[in-house]
């Protein structure tokens, strides 16, 4: 089976992640296909495009296995000390997300169980977020020594502020749906297990619009704000290198695989 498939629903692209068994957690091979398919789709005149996470969850957000070709590229990086490399990297995964900021009609992202780390990350990059009840929010990036520089700080500082985005970072904690839709996180709630059959009624209701128009209007707004500028972009970039650059992801990750406590330098 495809990692990430298109279906459609009329005119309306889903586009699944399906690596249930990880939790649809990102490898670098997923986050290509993220990518490719929403380059694809642009070519393919949808009137919306839905996405979601093949069974009971979103996504848990970036591998963080050593199988994963992106950690691997870390950690030679940091024994290199080739920052160049750690920009390329950050470059080449916000180019995938980017793509789905790129298309010309509504993206809705259905979200059931857990969505984060790089899972929030995608789903803050579509226009419109459907939570399930009993889905649960994050970005524990700092938890395993990262940065959420896939647009994760810099999109979710445009919609719940900065002392709450500050807040759910430094604490690395999870919010729940309520407390996801009362910060402005989520636009519309369902029940569990109906947010895919939401997002789907969601995106019809967007119909009533001329294509054309629609799609102008989308491009407008998604360019406002300090979120997409670009002087916001670079400095998520450097904050990304410069975590990535301590070091502390690779001890992050190896008691993320062990299931132990990370021991940072001077905690």
């Amino acid at each position: 089976m495809s990692l990430v498939t298109t279906t459609w629903h009329g005119k309306t692209a889903i586009v699944t992640l399906n690596r249930a068994a990880k939790r649809n957690a990102m490898d670098r091979a997923v986050w290509q296909a993220m990518g490719d398919t929403a380059r694809a789709l642009a070519k393919a005149s949808p009137r919306a495009v839905v996405v979601t996470g093949d069974g009971a969850h979103f996504s848990a957000g970036m591998d963080l296995s050593m199988g994963n070709p992106l950690l691997q590229t870390l950690a030679q990086a940091v024994s290199t000390k080739d920052r160049a490399s750690v920009g390329e990297m950050i470059d080449w995964l916000n180019a995938q997300v980017e793509a789905y900021t790129q298309l010309p009609c509504p993206v809705i992202a259905a979200i059931e169980g857990v969505c984060v780390g790089s899972g929030l990350e995608l789903a803050l990059a579509c226009d419109l977020r459907v939570g399930a009840e009993g889905s649960r929010y994050a970005l524990p990036e700092t938890k395993v020594g990262l940065c959420p520089d896939v647009g994760g700080a810099r999109r979710l500082h445009a919609l719940i502020g900065p002392a709450r985005t500050i807040d759910l970072i430094a604490t690395s904690r999870t919010i729940d749906q309520p407390t996801a839709m009362a910060w402005g996180l989520l636009d519309r709630v369902c029940d569990a297990g109906d947010a895919l059959q939401s997002a789907l009624a969601l995106a019809e209701q967007t119909r009533v619009s001329g294509p054309g128009a629609l799609a102008a209007t989308l491009a407008y707004v998604r360019s406002i704000g300090a979120a997409n500028s670009e002087q916001t972009r670079a400095a998520e970039r450097r904050a990304g290198m410069a975590a990535v650059m301590t070091g502390e992801a690779l001890e992050g990750a190896a008691a993320f695989a062990q299931r132990r406590a990370p021991s940072w330098v001077n905690s």
